[in-house]
């Protein structure tokens, strides 16, 4: 019984490893400049479904005439090597990305008119620039922000790990057995 606990435990242990290597894989976005601040994946910001993974930090610039980016010719002008920040339009996020990817962006932050935007860019996308959504709130602040440097951090998300809560309870319980196993009988 105690070398079934054992490798009860060790299989625990091998899996909150793994829980802590995805904990720190969440995508990542910070605002670098003018002042600096990170946003909470999942509430401030969401990463679109097939987005490329990749780390960009960058300045971050609206198109300038109408800001969706639905057309190429609302990117005349813009400066590559930017992020585009664009407000949800008419046609697909992917669409809105491969304009600013043809623009020279880097990477694309696109806010809704309320709420979060979530959403995919199809699974045949293949460009290379990470693509997030944003908040209403601070998809504005964003573009009422001059001087704005940004840093995303697209990373692969995996939604069918244990959470990390039953990966401690499962470590816990084999901590138990392991015990109990090591327990005199009287």
């Amino acid at each position: 019984m105690r070398i079934h606990a054992l490798k009860f435990c060790l299989l625990c242990i091998i899996a909150l490893i793994a829980q802590i290597r995805y904990a720190n894989a969440t995508p990542i976005l910070e605002q670098v400049a003018p002042i600096s601040g990170s946003g909470i994946f999942g509430v401030d910001f969401s990463q679109l479904q097939y987005s490329p993974l990749g780390d960009v930090t960058a300045s971050v610039q609206n198109p300038f005439g109408l800001i969706s980016g639905c057309t190429p010719a609302e990117f005349a002008g813009f400066p590559a090597g930017y992020i585009a920040l664009l407000q949800e339009g008419a046609c697909s996020f992917a669409t809105q990305a491969t304009n600013a990817y043809n623009a020279g962006a880097l990477g694309v932050l696109i806010y809704p008119t309320s709420g979060l935007l979530t959403g995919s860019l199809g699974a045949g996308f293949s460009l290379t620039l990470p693509v997030f959504g944003l908040t209403y709130n601070l998809g504005t602040n964003f573009a009422a922000t001059q001087g704005l440097v940004v840093r995303m951090k697209a990373e692969e998300i995996d939604e069918n790990n244990v959470p990390i809560p039953a990966t401690l309870a499962l470590f816990g319980i084999g901590l138990a057995g392991l015990g109990l196993s090591r327990r005199k009988k009287a």
